[in-house]
Formats: structure tokens, C-alpha cells, sequence
């Protein structure tokens, strides 16, 4: 009899025991999921921030917007040349903060890439085009008839050119380094008056693409606008990582 009580309190014991730790676990995994549902909804309100400005959706993505910083973007370029940063680099910059001045569109940016294709807007309505049309190709200089029909440079004659006016307008321009005004000049070639070669560059001239023209459009359609697209995301990642939040600030604190 004392055997059958001694193995029944056993039985009670390793039973309790096994409760107690499933107890534990459940605690655990709801906290662990709590602290989950906390980071995730801290993220959502991150991004929402992050991607959502303060202006409403723009009909033409590649039109001038009066609402945009367009002076104050000149004074950050101005900081780019003067740190001895590429115009590549401010290109990337530019057109990310350019499209998180909107807010979303019924959960649509003013501008985006998905799946290859970039999808912006024209009369209010979404229109998309191919990458590689919207940027260019690769190897530019084996399709130099191309090189015109870039689809980006109409943001450029819109956007760029608002920004390009006030910067040769601010005292020091002409000392910036060569290769950084002549990448910003040439992202506004059709009112630049930039000189490559033996000719002032014109986009539709064929004649004028050469390997040196085409090399520029690499370097700011490609590795500047282009960059800056795909990779919205690790957006505030880079800008911390090459140091570019200092600029920003000096830009803000110099500008009328």
C-alpha cells in the first residue's frame, strides 16, 4: 500500500513538474511574441515616416513641383563637391529624397521599381516602363542611338535643372573639383552647354556620343539616379555609413 501511495506521488510530482515547465514555455513564447508584435509595429510606424512627406501625389512625376526643397537640394550638392563626394553619389542621394517628399497614393510612391519595371506617374494615372529604358543599357557605347531616347532625362530637365541654377549661383561654385561639376552638368546636358571632346553635348547628336559621353552616362544614370532607386531601402543605411547626414545639417544651417 505504501509502495502504490509512494509511486502515485511520484507520478503527482513528475506531472506537476512537466505542467509547471510548459507553464514557463508558454510564458516565454508569449512574451517572446509580445516583444515580436512591439519591434513590428515600431517598424510600420518607422517606415510610414520614412516614406510618407508631406505632399500629396504629384500628377507628373517627371514635372516641376514648386512644393520641392529645389534650393535647398543645391545647397546639399554644393556640400557634396565641396567634402571631394562624387556627383554620382549626390544624384543617388537626390532622387530618394525626392521621392520621399510624397505621400503614398493610395499606397502607390511617385516613383518605383518592381520587378524590372519602373512605375511613376503621368496625368495622375501610373504608367511603368522597362529598367533599362528608363536608365539605359549597359554597354552604352555599342548602342550609341540609345542614348537619347533615355527616358530619365525628363526628370532630370525637370527636377535637375531646378537645382542646377540656384547651385552655380552660390558663391565658391567655380572652385568645386572639375569631374564633380562637369556629373552635374551633364545630368542637365540640355541646357548645360557642357563641352566633350571637340563638341558641346547635345543628347540627340549621335556624333557626340563617345566613349568619354557615354562613360558619364554610366556613372550618373547607372551608378547615381539608377542606384538610388534600387536601393530605397538601405537608404539611411548608406547615408550613415558615407557620413552624409553632417552635410545635410551645414546645408540647412547656410541656407537663407
Amino acid at each position: 500500500m505504501e509502495n502504490q501511495l509512494s509511486r502515485l506521488e511520484t507520478a503527482v510530482h513528475n506531472m506537476t513538474m512537466r505542467l509547471m515547465h510548459v507553464s514557463e514555455k508558454v510564458v516565454s513564447i508569449e512574451a517572446e511574441l509580445g516583444r515580436r508584435r512591439h519591434l513590428a509595429t515600431k517598424k510600420r510606424k518607422e517606415r510610414k515616416h520614412r516614406i510618407q512627406g508631406r505632399l500629396t501625389m504629384a500628377e507628373n512625376s517627371f514635372s516641376t513641383d514648386s512644393r520641392l526643397p529645389y534650393e535647398h537640394w543645391a545647397r546639399v550638392c554644393f556640400e557634396f563637391g565641396l567634402r571631394g563626394m562624387s556627383a554620382s553619389e549626390f544624384c543617388r542621394w537626390v532622387v530618394v529624397e525626392w521621392i520621399r517628399q510624397y505621400q503614398l497614393h493610395n499606397r502607390k510612391k511617385v516613383l518605383s521599381l518592381t520587378s524590372g519595371r519602373v512605375r511613376y506617374f503621368e496625368g495622375g494615372v501610373q504608367c511603368s516602363c522597362a529598367e533599362v529604358d528608363m536608365f539605359g543599357r549597359k554597354n552604352l557605347h555599342r548602342r550609341k542611338h540609345e542614348v537619347h531616347e533615355i527616358y530619365w532625362w525628363n526628370w532630370c530637365d525637370a527636377h535637375m535643372r531646378k537645382i542646377w541654377y540656384p547651385l552655380q549661383d552660390l558663391p565658391g561654385y567655380e572652385q568645386l573639383p572639375d569631374r564633380f561639376r562637369r556629373g552635374i552638368d551633364f545630368a542637365n546636358a540640355n541646357y548645360s552647354e557642357l563641352k566633350i571632346g571637340e563638341y558641346v553635348y547635345d543628347p540627340k547628336e549621335l556624333k557626340h556620343q563617345t566613349f568619354q559621353a557615354t562613360q558619364l552616362v554610366d556613372l550618373i544614370f547607372s551608378r547615381g539616379f539608377r542606384k538610388g532607386v534600387q536601393n530605397q531601402a538601405q537608404h539611411d543605411e548608406w547615408v550613415v555609413q558615407r557620413n552624409i547626414q553632417p552635410l545635410i545639417n551645414r546645408a540647412k544651417m547656410l541656407s537663407p
